[in-house]
């Protein structure tokens, strides 16, 4: 059995499926018998100077949200000796070493240990760095000046590791 449905008739079929009434506005014979209608106060439109002012206070409640979650800055460090003062390309340690000045006369006595042994220049801040030496025996080159491995980053002994005692060069 075929049912067809024609574009005029309604898709309900029993009374039991028709929508419910909706409930119908009183009618009113005259305009008289119309309640009064609401006026409401005219409202003249937002200025430009009120909406400079928000749009300039939610700027900056989202710069003020933006900074407040920012992740920190790093800061950048070198990465042989780990100072924050300069990176590898420039690093006095890592760098081609530059000789000592031969017109400088080496020091007759150890700067760390006090001793009249053979000497060598130690390069204080780093193989590319003329400006600072010492003077170390073989002992206190390698065991003050580097601790104990030349591998190691050159420093600057405060101490001698060997006899125990402050620097002679400190005290001079």
């Amino acid at each position: 059995m075929a049912y067809f449905v024609y574009l005029n008739e309604t898709p309900f079929a029993w009374p039991s499926q028709q929508p419910p009434a909706l409930p119908q506005p009183p009618a009113f014979a005259t305009r008289a018998q119309a309640p009064p209608a609401q006026l409401r106060p005219f409202e003249p439109p937002v200025g430009w100077g009120k909406v400079i002012v928000g749009l300039g206070l939610v700027s900056l409640v989202c710069y003020t949200a933006y900074k407040a979650f920012e992740p920190a800055t790093s800061t950048r460090r070198c990465s042989v000796c780990g100072s924050v003062n300069h990176d590898r390309r420039n690093c006095p340690h890592d760098g081609r070493r530059i000789p000592f000045s031969g017109s400088i006369p080496k020091s007759r006595i150890c700067e760390c240990c006090g001793g009249n042994r053979g000497k060598q220049r130690h390069h204080t801040r780093g193989r590319s760095d003329g400006s600072d030496f010492l003077d170390l025996c073989n002992q206190c080159h390698l065991h003050c000046g580097h601790k104990g491995n030349f591998q190691n980053l050159s420093v600057k002994p405060r101490y001698c590791v060997i006899t125990g005692r402050t620097a002679s060069w400190r005290t001079m």
